[in-house]
């Protein structure tokens, strides 16, 4: 990335992928032949958010797998394979729950939106990013007022 005449870069990710500077905010990925390059200014920038979601239902479904297995194992003999069910299902349903599990950094402008999957990354590593982000925007924005 060249930079731009008086802008520094305040911040960068791990693979250098997500770049903030005192004026934009750029992504650049490239894998497998595809290539992404995302940039939006700080004066366009509207929002920035973080969103980290998981499918509870896959919870839910692991409790009520291992409870119903247990039940049914202690109702009478020869009941054994009911709990030997109930724990193989209730594993399949958490290793589905933590499949589930999605982190994404969202910078959006009214023209493009850099998502930027931030799976493993420390929630405060993110919430980082956010308040620099909103802190350049700021400096930015002050700047241009007389």
């Amino acid at each position: 990335m060249n930079l731009m005449p008086n802008e520094s870069v305040l911040l960068e990710s791990e693979g250098k992928s997500l770049i903030l500077t005192t004026h934009r905010v750029r992504y650049q990925v490239e894998t497998f032949g595809n290539a992404v390059i995302k940039s939006i200014m700080l004066d366009e920038l509207a929002s920035c958010a973080m969103v980290r979601s998981s499918n509870v239902l896959f919870l839910v479904l692991a409790a009520a797998c291992f409870v119903i297995g247990l039940l049914v194992a202690m109702s009478g003999r020869r009941n054994e394979g009911a709990l030997i069910g109930g724990v193989v299902l209730a594993i399949v349903f958490l290793i589905a729950y933590f499949a589930s599990r999605r982190q994404v950094l969202a910078l959006a402008s009214a023209g493009t939106t850099i998502s930027v999957n931030t799976q493993g990354m420390k929630l405060e590593t993110a919430k980082q990013f956010i308040e620099q982000t909103e802190a350049a925007k700021n400096a930015r924005y002050l700047l241009g007022r007389p």
